[in-house]
């Protein structure tokens, strides 16, 4: 009995450590607003949440450390230059607790900066910097120890501090204006977020643009996006919407992408490590990312090419080919925007079938307005531009076989584009109250390009779990002769 009680407990005991093993290397805290994300110079990431004393460090092999900090009365959190500070407001103090130090050496009183609404900030020799409620347009700055060294009055109401990591000083922002505690002068220049964190001396905003900064000159925006959220990083730039990141040059033209198959809430990064928040942190690095395709300038130059060739070539063509015929899923031509129709799965296969039974003869008896070839990559055939890959609505203005002006563009997340890929769904809005809707062989989700998703939503239609889209419908046809089937999946897998 003694044995069994023996092995019993060993096993159990055994169970526990495994299960605590597990916790301790997956992260715990799903994606939440009252959870603070801060990255550490190291490359690592840290996830505060206000509802949890412990603290998850994932670090850059996304394997997480959780631990309890020394000191858990805590109001907020700030990271700076490698280091995590928790900060206590108490009546008459600011008491700041440095996490990378051990327990008796971290814990720090700065005196006479008791209030709530303290600015706080570091620099590269480990000085604090705090303005205060009490004196709001006084910069106190303590050493490291904590003792008081010197006051500088901005003669203006300090809403921030930050760190400019290229001339190592600390600047105070004053409402239109930079105070520099360097040369103790103020700048005029825009504000392009409340908390400015600069790296390589360039930060962002909240509306996915970048500005590089330098006191002489204030901030200056060298780069405006419509992306859902945008980070620099030492080296590069990326930015991304709810479903890829991208790397991008200082023009905004995609360099590289990588699509995690998780929706993307928001991003970060540290000095030379981005990461994205998803249900949990992920880190990333540069073998994540692959170059698209077709870059953006290839298709741009395919299209002017074929334009020209297009121009030489006076006679329209005679005949559509038949697997470019056009469907009888035609759109309301003043539908304006990407929400796609659903339509019967037996409709749909009965009208890709009748497509592949439409002749050459009754192709060419179309109106010479609806129907227009171009050289392999894009072709019209009634309220349809159909892609062979990728294009880009620059490459599009420049192929001349858009009858009237691109007014606008929209995807299928109904959100206005106006540069880059377009995808499956995509409603292009023409001069003349015409509008034309985007087939991409082989993107079904409408995304751009193939991956998984689409051979999911494939599997699902023909296991009969969904519906199709009309648009998507047509996009499934990747072999183009007029049926929807296993064949078509086999083709999604292959060109992923």
């Amino acid at each position: 009995m003694y044995s069994k009680h023996r092995v019993t407990t060993i096993f159990l005991s055994a169970l526990i450590l495994f299960l605590f093993g597990i916790i301790q290397v997956k992260p715990y805290s799903a994606y939440n607003e009252d959870c603070t994300y801060l990255p550490d110079d190291n490359g690592s990431f840290y996830i505060c949440c206000k509802d949890k004393k412990i603290i998850d460090k994932v670090m850059s092999n996304n394997s997480v450390t959780s631990y309890q900090p020394g000191y858990t009365d805590y109001d907020s959190v700030q990271a700076f230059l490698g280091h995590l500070y928790l900060l206590k407001h108490t009546k008459n103090n600011l008491i700041i607790y440095d996490c990378n130090k051990k327990k008796n050496s971290g814990l720090i009183i700065l005196n006479e900066t008791g209030s709530s609404e303290n600015c706080f900030c570091t620099d590269n020799s480990g000085k604090f910097y705090v303005s205060d409620e009490n004196e709001p347009d006084v910069i106190k700055i303590f050493s490291r120890y904590g003792e008081e060294e010197e006051r500088i009055s901005t003669g203006s109401y300090i809403d921030s501090l930050f760190y400019d990591d290229i001339s190592c000083s600390v600047y105070a922002v004053c409402g239109t204006s930079i105070f520099s505690t360097s040369t103790r002068k103020a700048a005029k220049s825009v504000i392009p977020s409340e908390n400015i964190r600069l790296i390589n001396g360039k930060c962002t905003d909240d509306s996915g643009n970048v500005y590089s900064f330098s006191y002489d000159k204030g901030f200056s925006k060298i780069l405006e996006t419509d992306y859902n959220d945008i980070c620099v990083t030492k080296e590069s730039i990326y930015a991304c919407d709810e479903v890829t990141i991208y790397e991008l040059d200082i023009n905004g033209n995609v360099l590289k992408s990588f699509s995690p198959g998780r929706k993307i809430n928001m991003l970060i990064s540290s000095n030379h490590t981005i990461a994205y928040i998803s249900e949990n942190l992920y880190i990333l690095s540069s073998d994540d990312f692959s170059e698209p395709d077709v870059s953006d300038t290839q298709l741009d130059n395919t299209a002017e090419e074929n334009n020209k060739n297009n121009t030489q070539n006076s006679s329209p063509p005679s005949t559509i080919e038949e697997n470019t015929s056009l469907p009888d899923t035609s759109v309301s031509s003043d539908k304006k925007s990407s929400e796609n129709i659903s339509i019967p799965r037996s409709e749909i296969r009965d009208r890709a079938v009748s497509t592949a039974s439409i002749s050459s003869t009754e192709n060419s008896s179309h109106n010479q307005n609806t129907d227009v070839s171009s050289e392999n990559n894009i072709h019209i055939a009634g309220n349809y531009i159909f892609l062979d890959s990728p294009t880009t609505i620059s490459a599009l203005k420049k192929s001349g076989i858009l009858e009237g002006e691109i007014i606008s563009a929209v995807d299928y997340r109904n959100k206005t584009v106006s540069s880059g890929k377009t995808g499956t769904g995509c409603i292009i809005n023409l001069s003349g109250n015409k509008c034309l809707t985007i087939v991409l062989y082989g993107d079904l989700t409408g995304e751009g390009n193939s991956n998984s998703r689409d051979t999911d939503l494939f599997c699902d239609y023909l296991f009969n779990k969904s519906d199709l889209s009309d648009a998507a419908a047509l996009a499934a046809d990747t072999d183009k002769n007029g049926e929807l089937d296993m064949l078509d999946l086999y083709r999604l897998y292959k060109n992923m």
